[in-house]
């Protein structure tokens, strides 16, 4: 007697159904698996009498990500952090400007943020008693804040009482950052400028972040 592909697994209590179950797959289409199950119709009379049914399922594989950009990014840290605006504003006005020294088929000046406190000291013991946050997205409108909130007889009353109002440009408490959109060639990236480093992000090629490194090298203020 030829024994079955298939093994059949009899209903041993009752006429209710058999069952038969493929242990081999069928085969491998196009990375799916697709395996056998027979399933017998109710039960009637002997076993020659069942009929099966032939199902195929389908298991398909998820989809995988496909890369379809290369995106960079590249650090470089100042040995001193800026204290003079002008010399900053000078390096983002380079950079920036029609004749730029990178040679940028596009750049654009972005989102600005400065950020400071203005500590109002007491006259008697030259003790900070207050200070109030600076927060401006332009360098106009960072200046005029800080002149106002300095120049404040009411606000030198009611956080020193009525002593000095200072802000200092020194430390972490300060802070300057400037992005710039630019394309050099076919590639896209991004510049942004704090006052201790400059971050060079979003670049696909290397010539890119070596251009940039280049004229960096060429101003002592970014080495």
């Amino acid at each position: 007697m030829t024994r079955p592909t298939r093994s059949q697994v009899p209903d041993f209590f009752g006429p209710c159904r058999n069952v038969w179950r493929s242990s081999d797959a069928f085969g491998d289409l196009d990375g799916s698996q697709t395996f056998g199950l027979l399933l017998a119709s109710t039960a009637v009379g002997d076993l020659s009498d069942r009929k099966s049914i032939d199902l195929l399922i389908t298991s398909t594989m998820t989809a995988d990500f496909i890369q379809t950009a290369i995106s960079k990014s590249a650090k470089r840290i100042f040995t001193a952090e800026f204290t003079n605006a002008a010399a900053y504003d000078a390096i983002i006005a380079e950079i920036t400007g029609v004749e730029n020294p990178l040679g940028l088929a596009e750049v654009e000046l972005g989102k600005q943020t400065y950020k400071t406190y203005v500590g109002y000291f007491d006259p008697n013991t030259s003790e900070m008693t207050g200070k109030v946050q600076v927060t401006a997205y332009s360098r106009a409108e960072y200046s005029a804040a800080i002149t106002a909130l300095t120049g404040s007889a009411d606000l030198k009353a009611a956080f020193g009482n009525g002593g000095t109002a200072e802000t200092t440009e020194i430390g972490t408490e300060a802070t300057w950052n400037v992005r710039i959109s630019a394309k050099l060639g076919a590639d896209t990236f991004q510049i942004s400028f704090n006052r201790d480093s400059m971050t060079v992000s979003g670049y696909a090629d290397d010539a890119t972040v070596a251009a940039v490194d280049a004229w960096a090298d060429t101003k002592p203020a970014l080495n």
